[in-house]
């Protein structure tokens, strides 16, 4: 029966956590449709025991009928001296009582599973009720975990993004903030020196080709 299988995924979501049950708002929605249906089972069966109590209870009141008049003509049978006819009408009487007191009996056995159904199917509406509670429970933290998990891969992306566009905005900036400040003498000084280390590189060269010469 799903109640059993209901009460053992319950008890998992609760002690063993969300990360141990494979699909839970899906389980649980395959719980709640088996539920469904043992509720409408539940409904026919006392659907047709209300049927058959009726029935009972009107063949119960046809044997008590037939028992009060099979009473009374056998006392006027023997008022008018029919002792033959009272018999058979006693004897009636008797298997009609007989009949009603089994009426009685299948009545009450009735009732009783009547009861038992009734029970039942209220234990499986409050169930029903919580594994739907369950359910909205579920989805809600599935929802939160899978948005959760989005927004950490999103925050990851943007900081790596981030991170490298500073890094090329600062070296941008301080390639900037050393040309600023070097002064013209500097840049001038640098501008001779590469003048002068060319005409002694020149210089070098020639004094080279005269040894060689």
């Amino acid at each position: 029966m799903a109640f059993a299988r209901i009460r053992r995924f319950l008890s998992a979501s609760i002690h063993e956590g969300l990360d141990k049950v494979e699909d839970p708002v899906v389980m649980v929605k395959q719980f709640m449709r088996e539920m469904k249906e043992e509720m409408v089972k539940m409904e026919q069966a006392i659907d047709k025991q209300e049927r058959l109590q009726f029935t009972l209870n009107r063949d119960k009141e046809t044997a008590e009928a037939i028992v009060q008049k099979r009473s009374q003509q056998a006392k006027a049978a023997v008022d008018v001296g029919e002792e033959e006819l009272a018999k058979k009408a006693l004897l009636s009487k008797k298997e009609a009582y007989e009949q009603a007191i089994r009426y009685e009996q299948l009545i009450s056995k009735s009732e009783e599973h009547m009861m038992e159904l009734k029970q039942n199917i209220e234990q499986l509406q409050k169930k029903y009720i919580q594994l739907r509670d369950k359910k909205m429970e579920l989805t809600l933290r599935v929802q939160a975990a899978k948005a959760n998990e989005e927004l950490k891969r999103s925050i990851q992306r943007h900081s790596i993004r981030r991170v490298d566009e500073g890094f090329e905005k600062i070296e941008d900036q301080m390639l900037e903030m050393e040309w600023k400040h070097k002064t013209p003498s500097t840049r001038s000084f640098e501008n001779e020196q590469m003048i002068y280390d060319a005409e002694i590189e020149q210089e070098l060269k020639q004094l080279k080709e005269q040894k060689q010469a």
